[in-house]
């Protein structure tokens, strides 16, 4: 009976050793910046359908591209042919507009050029290089068992092999097993196993 506490003090020193040196394992992962482009060149323009109830069924009807009012104001109330020629050539002037947008994650630069219609687009892109930290759960598990010893070359006693027969404690972690056991025999037995 001594023996079977001296198991359980040892067991519980080896519980509150564990418990004390546990520690949770950072991982940090690098992700590397990523690069990319689109481009587009003359897209078609998307043509606008509004529906209507022709006989109890439902029609499509092309939308016409609304004109420009404000511009067509300015030429139809241009006084001669060189402001209207002005205009003009302000409408057919041929632009290029960038616009950069920029967060934590990413920077996407847009590229656009036009001419009185879009002439291309073009979508660059680049992720941001980042590190992630991984908090790893550690496992630890118990488990109680019985074994037996059987002595290969032991004098018998009496004519019978001495038998033993005891139980264990296993603490499993994530790469080893930790093991306390006790015998009939009064041997107390340890050990510690690896991953291999």
């Amino acid at each position: 009976m001594n023996h079977l506490r001296t198991l359980y003090i040892v067991i519980i020193i080896l519980v509150l050793a564990l418990s004390y040196t546990w520690k949770k394992e950072v991982k940090t992962i690098d992700i590397p910046s990523q690069v990319g482009s689109f481009t587009s060149s003359n897209p078609e323009p998307i043509t606008l359908y509004e529906t209507v109830e022709v006989k109890g069924e439902t029609e499509y009807i092309k939308v016409p591209n609304p004109i420009n009012k404000e511009l067509l104001d300015k030429y139809n109330q241009a006084k001669d042919s060189i402001d209207k020629l002005k205009l003009f050539k302000e409408v057919i002037t041929e632009r290029k507009y960038v616009e950069v947008f920029e967060d934590s994650v990413q920077k996407i630069t847009v590229e656009t050029n036009v001419i009185g219609t879009l002439l291309n687009q073009r979508v660059d892109y680049k992720t941001k290089a980042k590190k992630i930290e991984i908090k790893s759960s550690k496992r630890l598990e118990f488990y109680l068992g019985v074994n037996t010893l059987i002595p290969i070359e032991t004098p018998t006693v009496n004519g019978l092999t001495p038998l033993a027969i005891g139980i264990d404690v296993k603490v499993l972690t994530n790469n080893k097993v930790f093991s306390l056991g006790i015998n009939s025999n009064k041997t107390i037995m340890a050990g510690m196993s690896f991953k291999i």
